[in-house]
């Protein structure tokens, strides 16, 4: 008992599938002491009755929810561990010493928020096909500057006081971990372990129609940190480079979501925030044209011009 309690919370909605390997990777840990709440919304699709096979192995609720980060937040605040985790409802944890080799991490780091390892990324099937999103090592400038995750979530383990302290999730927004790490990284610390501890499984689902939300949201959050009291003015953070990369990031979620008419007006608008975003601008354009036969690239081929005369923006920086 004098180990910490780690809890990890599952949100599932019609994931009968990989349900099943998401809570076999929990309950296969070499920790002793997880707690493991399912917070389904409600499937239709032979979840209830996967979860009852468990018995008492795992704590799950099944009924509507708003969402899926309102099932996380709704899941951490019931939990009682003292580090936590969610674990999405097609992802695993890659290793049986995932959790143990976290929570020495955290014993060794006191002063640490977070502790989050490298993640591999799999096909429906379960076969290893690379690595997930991520780099190797939280910087809280490059974060907001490039408007990047930074953090694979499916390894992430965080402290319940660090959680406590800047209110949970936001539960109005898409993607609602990347908001939290920068929250949680204004005045806290985030260390990365170069092992990797989960993988994230990418299937024919995975471009939801949720993306067609998520262009506005991205931009929303990177405004938000930018304007936040507590961003440290030391950091030197270029708000206008960060502006424009905002916009370049949400015009490839809105050319995700297929809204190929909003796809050129985002990302021209980082233009406006940075004369050297026109690169990044013209290569995204150039990318659309060559990956699909929708009406709109016979538009966006125009812009392959720009991409080859490229020598007219030399000496500007290339946004990412």
């Amino acid at each position: 008992m004098s180990q910490p309690l780690v809890s990890v919370v599952v949100p599932s909605m019609n994931r009968a599938d990989y349900l099943r390997a998401t809570i076999d990777s929990i309950l296969a840990q070499d920790y002793p002491r997880i707690e493991c709440i399912v917070m389904d919304g409600g499937s239709r699709d032979g979840t209830v009755g996967i979860l009852r096979e468990y018995g008492g192995k795992i704590d799950w609720i099944s009924e509507p929810d708003r969402g899926q980060a309102d099932a996380i937040d709704r899941g951490l605040r019931k939990s009682r561990g003292d580090i936590c985790a969610w674990l999405n409802a097609d992802d695993i944890w890659w290793t049986p010493s995932a959790v143990s080799t976290v929570v020495a991490e955290f014993e060794k780091r006191p002063k640490a928020d977070v502790v989050y390892g490298d993640c591999r990324a799999i096909d429906a099937a379960g076969k290893l096909i690379g690595d997930s999103y991520g780099v190797r090592g939280w910087d809280l400038r490059y974060a907001i500057e490039h408007a990047a995750h930074c953090i694979p979530q499916p390894a992430a383990f965080i402290r319940r006081c660090a959680l406590e302290r800047v209110g949970y999730l936001d539960t109005s927004i898409i993607f609602m971990d990347r908001d939290l790490w920068l929250r949680i990284g204004l005045k806290g610390e985030i260390w990365h372990l170069p092992t990797y501890l989960a993988a994230a499984r990418t299937h024919a689902t995975y471009w939801h129609v949720r993306y067609r939300r998520a262009a506005e949201e991205w931009i929303a959050t990177s405004d938000k940190i930018l304007d936040h009291p507590d961003l440290p003015k030391h950091l030197g953070i270029r708000r206008s480079v960060a502006m424009a990369n905002a916009r370049l990031k949400a015009m490839h979620y809105a050319w995700i979501g297929k809204r190929f008419g909003e796809t050129f007006m985002i990302g021209a608008r980082a233009l406006r925030y940075h004369p050297a975003a026109v690169v990044g601008f013209a290569r995204n354009l150039w990318v659309y044209a060559s990956e699909t036969d929708h009406w709109a690239a016979s538009v966006l081929r125009v812009p392959r011009a720009i991409w080859r005369a490229r020598t007219l923006v030399s000496g500007n920086r290339k946004l990412q």
